[in-house]
C-alpha cells in the first residue's frame, strides 16, 4: 500500500525501513515534519519491530527486536489484544479474523520474547487512543499472511484512510 505517513500519529513498522527508501521522499518529509516539536503540538510516535537494525529502527521511539519469522505471531497477538481486550473492530471483524483470535495476547507474546511489559502496554494504549490515525506497515519482504494481518489490524483500527492499495490488473 501507499501510505500517508504525514497523517499518521502512530506508525508500527514491521521489517519496514520506510525512512531509508529514496522513492518516498515526499512522504518521508511529511513524516519528518510531524517529528518536529512545535509549541502545543504532539509529535507522532514510531515503533519499529525488526530483526536487524535499520534507519527506521534507529529513528524509532521504541524498537522491539523480533525475528522476522515471528512477525505473523506478533500481529496475531496484537489483533487478539485489540479485538478481545480493547473491544475494537465492532462491525468489521469477519469470520476469518475471528478465527485468528485464539492465540496469546500481546502481553503473553511479549513475555515469551522477554520484552518489557510496559512497552507493549504503551504500544496498545497508543494504537487505541489514536486508532484512526495509527497504521501498521508491514515491509515488502514479509509474507502475504503478514501483509493480510497488518491490513486486518488497520481495518480494526479504522485507519484504512491512511493508505491506498495498489490496483492489480488481471489479464
Amino acid at each position: 500500500p501507499s501510505m500517508s505517513w504525514g497523517k499518521a500519529r502512530v506508525i508500527v513498522a514491521l521489517e519496514n525501513d520506510l525512512l531509508y527508501s529514496e522513492s518516498h521522499m515526499h512522504e518521508q518529509r511529511a513524516f519528518g515534519n510531524n517529528r518536529e516539536v512545535k509549541r502545543g503540538e504532539k509529535i507522532n510516535r514510531l515503533y519499529s519491530v525488526e530483526g536487524d537494525f535499520s534507519v527506521t529502527g534507529g529513528a524509532s521511539d521504541i524498537r522491539l527486536r523480533l525475528n522476522p519469522t515471528l512477525q505473523q505471531a506478533f500481529l496475531q497477538a496484537l489483533l487478539t489484544t485489540l479485538v478481545k481486550e480493547q473491544n475494537l473492530g465492532q462491525g468489521v471483524v469477519t469470520r476469518e479474523i475471528t478465527a485468528l483470535l485464539n492465540g496469546p495476547t500481546l502481553a503473553q507474546f511479549a513475555e515469551a520474547q522477554g520484552w518489557d511489559k510496559s512497552v507493549v502496554e504503551v504500544l496498545v494504549k497508543d494504537l487505541v487512543h489514536f486508532r484512526q490515525s495509527s497504521v501498521i506497515a508491514a515491509g515488502p519482504k514479509l509474507s502475504e499472511n503478514v501483509q493480510i494481518l497488518s491490513l486486518a489490524i488497520n481495518q480494526v483500527l479504522g485507519s484504512t484512510k491512511l493508505y491506498k492499495l495498489a490496483s492489480v490488473s488481471t489479464p
